[in-house]
């Protein structure tokens, strides 16, 4: 999904919050605890990406916080809201220990055994991050976001033998990736990715130095910025 559909996504969501919103006010909701029936919806597909992307905090903690909200409904105020949010940390915690997060195989990180100093490893949690590779050789990327803002610069960084690969498994987030002008950004036909957004300088010339994009990326806006 490019980012101007991941836009269109949420300024929609927004609009229609707007809407209710009124709708409220005017009384066409009495009776029903508007903020509270809306943060439950929004918990439903928290967890569906989560169970996809075998992410067990963002399971256990929605359901930890629908439970908090109708504690009196379920009849577990004693347990509302650090017995709760407690239990699904440690839930969390011991499902992520047992289980091993999947992810796309066939390139090499840090994480997974690859060398640090031409394999690279970003991860990003809920929030804006920006991060500046390292000069030197690059032999791949592996880019893990979920609910971020990320921008990555390739500053002088240069692919190794001509041809590097970024691997992508990201999940309603942003991602920018500046670099140089010259490199040719292609992605791979096993690559998820819906659509990627091209800026900058977009039409210099090309050299043979090509960045392979590969993985998964999921309400995800990609956007490659030629600088």
């Amino acid at each position: 999904m490019t980012q101007k559909k991941t836009n269109i996504v949420w300024g929609l969501f927004f609009m229609f919050a707007g809407v209710f919103t009124i709708m409220n006010a005017a009384g066409a909701f009495e009776g029903v605890d508007l903020l509270r029936t809306a943060v439950t919806l929004m918990m439903i597909p928290v967890v569906v990406v989560s169970i996809i992307d075998v992410n067990f905090w963002g399971i256990f903690f929605p359901f930890a916080i629908v439970g908090i909200m109708y504690d009196s409904e379920l009849g577990i105020e004693e347990l509302s809201p650090f017995p709760l949010l407690i239990t699904a940390a440690f839930f969390s915690l011991g499902m992520s220990m047992i289980v091993p997060k999947r992810c796309v195989p066939g390139l090499a990180s840090p994480a997974a055994g690859g060398s640090p100093d031409v394999d690279v490893f970003v991860r990003a949690r809920l929030g804006k991050q920006i991060r500046s590779l390292p000069n030197g050789l690059l032999r791949s990327l592996t880019v893990d976001a979920f609910c971020s803002d990320l921008k990555i610069y390739f500053n002088g960084a240069q692919l190794m033998e001509g041809h590097g690969d970024l691997l992508l498994s990201c999940t309603v987030s942003s991602v920018e990736l500046y670099v140089p002008r010259s490199w040719q950004v292609i992605a791979a036909t096993d690559c998820d990715v819906s659509g990627i957004d091209e800026k900058g300088y977009v039409n210099a010339p090309k050299s043979e130095q090509v960045l392979m994009l590969h993985g998964r990326a999921r309400a995800t806006g990609v956007t490659v910025i030629y600088v």
